[in-house]
């Protein structure tokens, strides 16, 4: 089991999942390389913390928009089953889910739209994991020096429509970089 003293993160061998560098929006050496990998797992962290405050187990866990699978190692000592999808056409709407995670995906979809959706395959008392990069002057400076232009969600956005739809419990800022929402199904 995790111990959630530890700074570790289990991610999967890079050599398994480079082959994803750059398609989509997976930036996968980035978890790997200094000094981006202290950045990016952070977020990872946020998710993991939100999940293992909430609940020690799950009977199973949704990793929407799962990209990579970067979380699969981590989430699946934390559940019995793990389903990863990344759009919501993957979705099997008759599946019900104990939690649901969105790392690093929020910022890009149609909000309006695909909460709802998040929210048709959740149970009630589920909780709902998020973490992203915010929208702040000092995030905007750092897509730009890597070059990515990509249009995101503003993080108040995310926060907005999500607290539309379920409860939510728990919103953290990591240095005006990531941003993270623990939410339940009421």
């Amino acid at each position: 089991m995790w111990n959630r003293n530890s700074s570790t993160l289990e991610l999967p061998p890079l050599e398994s999942v480079q082959h994803l560098e750059g398609k989509g929006n997976w930036a996968v050496k980035k978890y790997y390389e200094w000094p981006y990998s202290f950045f990016y797992q952070q977020k990872l962290r946020m998710i993991l913390k939100i999940l293992d405050d909430y609940r020690p187990f799950y009977w199973n866990i949704l990793d929407f928009g799962s990209g990579s699978g970067i979380l699969k190692p981590e989430l699946s000592k934390r559940c019995m089953t793990l389903k990863s999808v990344n759009s919501t056409k993957e979705m099997n709407y008759y599946s019900m889910f104990e939690s649901v995670v969105c790392g690093s995906v929020l910022e890009f979809c149609e909000l309006s739209r695909t909460i709802p959706i998040i929210k048709s395959v959740m149970k009630r008392g589920s909780i709902l994991c998020i973490a992203s990069p915010m929208k702040t002057p000092i995030s905007e400076l750092y897509f730009r020096s890597i070059g990515d232009n990509k249009e995101r969600n503003h993080h108040k956005s995310i926060v907005e429509y999500v607290s539309t739809y379920l409860h939510v419990t728990s919103y953290t800022e990591w240095h005006g970089l990531y941003f993270s929402i623990g939410a339940i199904l009421e």
